[in-house]
């Protein structure tokens, strides 16, 4: 018998694509998000939690859609990395389980794509995402920078 898996399944406009439960800390209403000038251009800005500085990645532009304003009716990912707590704004999200015989490789699907996995669900191929691609290492490093340049500001004011 197969095991349960479960996934965030989030939409950007028309777009859906999931996350590993387990990757994600809650689910927010949409925040204001601090911007950050010197934070590489896949980081919307940043958002405090309890204290902690969190970046807010801008998956609109990352998944090729046009830009988004932030709305009341958005809602917030915070979401972990191997390296660091992330938040990313989506339209909507919901929780989906399925059987490990659901989540099916993409090589599998058509060849010479690069190898992912897509969840099937509700008659719905739906692309499972790794959080720890989404920032290169390079845009770590800027985005860090940018982050102690911001807290430098802030304590010194």
């Amino acid at each position: 018998m197969s095991g349960i898996l479960h996934f965030i399944v989030v939409a950007l406009d028309d777009q859906r694509f999931a996350l590993p439960l387990a990757a994600v800390d809650r689910v927010v209403r949409a925040v204001y998000v601090t911007s950050l000038p010197e934070a590489p251009s896949i980081v919307l800005g940043i958002v405090s939690v309890h204290g902690q500085i969190i970046p807010v990645l801008n998956l609109w532009e990352r998944c090729g859609i046009r830009a988004h304003e932030i709305e009341l009716e958005h809602q917030m990912v915070i979401a972990r990395t191997a390296r660091q707590t992330i938040a990313f704004v989506v339209d909507s999200s919901e929780v989906i389980a399925c059987t490990a015989d659901k989540l099916i490789p993409v090589d599998q699907i058509a060849s010479g794509v690069e190898s992912r996995k897509v969840v099937s669900h509700s008659q719905e191929m739906i692309p499972v995402y790794e959080l720890d691609t989404l920032l290169s290492v390079d845009d770590e490093l800027v985005l860090s920078g940018a982050i102690d340049a911001h807290q430098a500001v802030v304590e010194a004011s």
